[in-house]
């Protein structure tokens, strides 16, 4: 694949690919996609696909997937936009370097083992319309300010272990801005009433102990 200098893209989705991801790829400076998900491959992301021009980079659910998002992909700032690593093996924390990418639009990585607090860094992403965090180890209270990220439309938080509330710039953006839909767990345990994070403006409620969500809040 490395000799492959000038191809497009790859479109390799739903298949039962195997093995790691060839470093050898990064040879490729034409590139603009890399759509890998639904496969099984294994071992770690190479640093060097730092060095093209993805615009996309798709390697969700491949579960053996496993080490941290490398720093160097903060080197694509010019170039990605959408970066999807759910439903995989990887860990580690969001790295600031990925906070530089001022053209992303979507990040998904729920399903995950991704931990650590959620920077304040975060909101620099302004073209962020999707985020989707749910279902990790994250931990701590969320950024105060997001009022810069006007373009966001969908927000899932839930199954991590923030505490705290979501913050009122949150709420703020549905009532002035783009944002539809926010999910939280802010459902109250059934035996306290106790909430793990409280949200005023939240469509649906989740219990990250049990997994279980209200969606009365959404029906129409």
């Amino acid at each position: 694949m490395g000799n492959f200098r000038n191809i497009k893209g790859l479109y390799m989705y739903r298949n039962n690919f195997s093995g790691t991801l060839p470093p050898e790829l990064s040879n490729s400076k034409t590139m603009l996609f890399a759509r890998l998900h639904r496969n099984n491959l294994t071992g770690t992301i190479p640093p060097s696909f730092g060095d093209m021009k993805l615009s996309e980079l798709m390697l969700q659910s491949n579960e053996q997937l496993t080490g941290t998002i490398p720093t160097e992909l903060g080197k694509l700032s010019d170039y990605l936009s959408d970066l999807r690593l759910s439903r995989t093996g990887l860990t580690g924390t969001i790295p600031e370097e990925i906070f530089s990418l001022s053209n992303m639009w979507r990040l998904d990585l729920y399903e995950s083992d991704f931990s650590g607090t959620i920077s304040p860094n975060i909101t620099k992403l302004e073209g962020m319309e999707l985020l989707r965090i749910s279902n990790n180890g994250f931990t701590g209270t969320l950024p105060t300010d997001f009022s810069s990220m006007t373009n966001l439309n969908t927000l899932w938080l839930n199954g991590n272990k923030l505490s705290g509330s979501v913050p009122s710039s949150i709420c703020n953006l549905k009532d002035e801005h783009n944002l539809e839909f926010v999910q939280a767990d802010c459902l109250p345990d059934p035996t306290t009433g106790a909430v793990q994070i409280t949200c005023d403006c939240c469509d649906v409620c989740c219990n990250s102990e049990t997994g279980e969500c209200d969606y009365s809040g959404n029906e129409e």
